[in-house]
């Protein structure tokens, strides 16, 4: 919750800003906080990541392919940037698919939480490459970046979820990588899926505004 901390001297204004404190697994701004970023200036708040409290569509949560073809989204192989690969999706399929219809498009249909810009995560955003399974998301003891599964899933701060969700990072012309969280355990899977012919869950994602 929001408190007002009061700062003031003999020979100074008294200030009163309202004052916020985050950790990983808090709630706020309609998501699960599991990246946080303090080298914002100063004068501003800290960034980070959230996950979306639920999964997208509403309940029970529909599933969706990767994409209705097997098209090759060339701007939507990146391992941490699940946001430019949602943007080159959504420019892809522009006037050819509705979004809905798809897991990016998904997302980017997205109000969770009464606020908008929710996104399809990368791939290690989601979660890290234990099983060596060839994302380069690195291991459970260095993951390449902050992820799901290592601040909010590992832990149980977020359980009951799936076997496995979309990532929004393309792998081939025919597959895209999928996030398998382990409930309660250090590590899940990262696995290929077949981006027209499999149909699973979407997790929305977005970026703290500040």
């Amino acid at each position: 919750m929001p408190v007002t901390l009061s700062v003031g001297g003999s020979n100074t204004n008294l200030l009163s800003p309202t004052v916020q404190v985050v950790g990983y697994a808090n709630v706020y701004q309609g998501g699960y906080v599991f990246a946080i970023d303090d080298t914002t200036p100063d004068t501003g708040s800290v960034g980070g990541k959230v996950a979306a409290l639920e999964d997208a569509g509403g309940a029970p949560a529909p599933t969706k392919p990767w994409s209705t073809s097997n098209d090759n989204v060339t701007a939507s192989a990146s391992l941490t940037d699940g946001q430019a690969n949602t943007t080159a999706m959504l420019a892809q399929y522009a006037g050819l698919e509705l979004p809905a219809n798809y897991a990016a498009g998904l997302c980017s249909l997205s109000t969770n939480g009464g606020v908008p810009g929710w996104y399809l995560p990368a791939i290690c955003e989601m979660g890290h490459d234990q099983a060596v399974a060839g994302t380069g998301c690195g291991t459970a003891a260095a993951p390449l970046i902050e992820n799901m599964q290592s601040n909010l899933v590992a832990d149980g701060s977020v359980t009951g979820l799936p076997p496995s969700y979309w990532s929004s990072t393309q792998a081939s012309m025919t597959q895209a990588w999928k996030q398998e969280f382990a409930n309660g355990l250090a590590s899940g899977t990262q696995a290929l899926g077949s981006k027209a012919g499999d149909l699973t869950p979407v997790r929305c994602v977005r970026a703290l505004t500040y």
